[in-house]
């Protein structure tokens, strides 16, 4: 169990979180709802086989849930990119599954949390985790993802794990895939292979230095891009904040991108928001909605191959075919 707990915030294969809604009923999108009762079933199953001791039910339902082609599937839902990414993920943890699946089940019968709610979510829902809508938005070949919740008998705290998928004939547990990205837009992939040179200039100049590549991003004639993306009432005072913010701009630049190259963080993730999206963090939301001419903003996650956080650093604009730091424009009113 300790797997699935502790090691939680660095090992999403395996995703477990509290629930505080133990009996969601099923998502009205799902086109089979016979596939979730039959998950239900199985997970009952393995929890039977703990509770009388079955080893050899319970190794074969292990067998039968562990998602054993992982890049077979993620290639046939994602695109290439995140089929790459989300295969390294998996395979990280893969390896622990055969020993802490069935402890899963151990620990849900100790805490007699065998009461079971299957949710099938086949389209982003209110019902679904965050990350679980943003998965779904991402799939080329949209696949149903089942959430199992596990709760004590007329309790409403429980334990939620997630995602099985039903695949080469049988119900697997392809985990939390956190390291999904939304589908790649041309100007991202613009963005993306701009700052590729940006990283790529600071490696080569070496720590510290203020490369031609760095100083581009800087925003070109900024009072005047204020004025007009977000008009008198707001353009000046983000103009002003963002002409205090140039004065760093020459050292804390160049000293972030060291930072990066150091850390590793070198795999690039970009996502573009034209309109005020749960994704977007606040600061973005409250500008997207303050502007008067609309304009797309950009986010750059910046992370170890592989890993599923990192720095982040926004809002880029696009600005005649080359992109720019606009900062996080702070101070607009949320509403």
């Amino acid at each position: 169990m300790r797997f699935f707990t502790s090691q939680l915030a660095h090992l999403p294969l395996l995703v477990m979180v509290l629930a505080t809604t133990p009996a969601l009923s099923q998502d009205k999108s799902a086109p089979s709802p016979d596939r979730a009762r039959a998950l239900k079933k199985q997970i009952e199953q393995f929890l039977a086989a703990t509770k009388s001791k079955d080893t050899d039910k319970i190794t074969e339902l292990t067998r039968n849930m562990k998602l054993t082609k992982p890049s077979a599937f993620f290639a046939s839902v994602f695109d290439a990119e995140n089929a790459k990414r989300l295969t390294t993920e998996f395979g990280r943890l893969a390896a622990a599954y055969d020993v802490e699946f069935p402890k899963l089940f151990v620990e849900m019968v100790k805490r007699n949390r065998t009461e079971v709610t299957v949710l099938q979510h086949t389209r982003p829902n209110p019902k679904a985790t965050g990350n679980q809508n943003k998965t779904l938005k991402a799939m080329k070949t949209p696949v149903p993802l089942y959430s199992v919740r596990f709760v004590e008998p007329g309790k409403r705290l429980g334990t939620h794990v997630h995602n099985f998928v039903y695949f080469d004939g049988n119900f697997r547990l392809a985990g939390g895939m956190r390291n999904i990205t939304a589908p790649t837009s041309p100007q991202a992939l613009a963005l993306k292979k701009q700052l590729t040179a940006v990283l790529a200039a600071s490696r080569k100049a070496g720590p510290g230095t203020l490369t031609p590549e760095l100083k581009a991003l800087t925003l070109p004639n900024h009072k005047q891009w204020f004025l007009k993306t977000f008009g008198p009432e707001h353009g000046p005072k983000l103009a002003a904040s963002y002409s205090d913010g140039l004065k760093q701009f020459d050292t804390q630049l160049p000293a972030l991108f060291t930072d990066l190259i150091k850390r590793g963080r070198t795999e690039i993730r970009i996502l573009r928001f034209t309109s005020p999206t749960p994704e977007a963090v606040g600061n973005q939301r409250y500008a997207l909605k303050a502007m008067i001419k609309p304009t797309p903003l950009y986010s750059a996650r910046f992370v170890e191959p592989g890993k599923p956080r990192g720095l982040h650093l926004y809002s880029f604009v696009e600005i005649d075919g080359s992109f720019h730091l606009a900062g996080k424009m702070r101070g607009l009113p949320a509403d």
